[in-house]
């Protein structure tokens, strides 16, 4: 019975700490909800989503640009030796790599259909990926080979 009498005032103590994180955790979801109709459309999600797209498709436009600007800058004719070509066997299926990419970009697109943030998920690709391109832009340009001239090798 003591037992019992002393665990009741540390019952009523839990109660009134969760009845106070309830309210605490209703107030901050009333705050996000008000502060979430006030948003201006800048500051929506189809905003950033836009604007990350641009950005996605001006870095490709740029990647373009720089592979263009580095083929017409570089030597033409046959690849450079390299030692990948040497040390893995030539593949007689030419469209294995297009298969295997296209394999992984359906696997992507359902992982994102089925996500529940899916304009998020975009999102953050669209800005990796453009990213990515931009780096690629600077390395494409800088790294410019010599010709193929016999003296080169020597």
């Amino acid at each position: 019975m003591t037992d019992y009498i002393a665990s009741s005032p540390n019952r009523k103590r839990r109660k009134r700490r969760s009845a106070a994180k309830e309210l605490a955790l209703s107030a901050e979801l009333l705050r996000v909800e008000l502060e979430n109709e006030n948003l201006k459309f800048y500051q929506t999600e189809w905003f950033r989503f836009v604007l990350s797209l641009l950005f996605f498709v001006g870095s490709g436009f740029a990647m373009t640009l720089m592979n263009a600007f580095a083929d017409a800058r570089g030597p033409g004719g046959y690849p450079l030796p390299d030692l990948g070509f040497q040390l893995i066997p030539e593949i007689d299926f030419p469209d294995l790599p297009n298969i295997i990419m296209s394999v992984m970009g359906v696997a992507t697109a359902i992982v994102i259909m089925i996500h529940p943030r899916r304009l998020m998920v975009l999102r953050r690709l669209f800005l990796i990926y453009g990213g990515l391109l931009l780096l690629r832009c600077i390395t494409v340009i800088s790294t410019s080979l010599p010709g193929r001239c016999i003296l080169c090798f020597h």
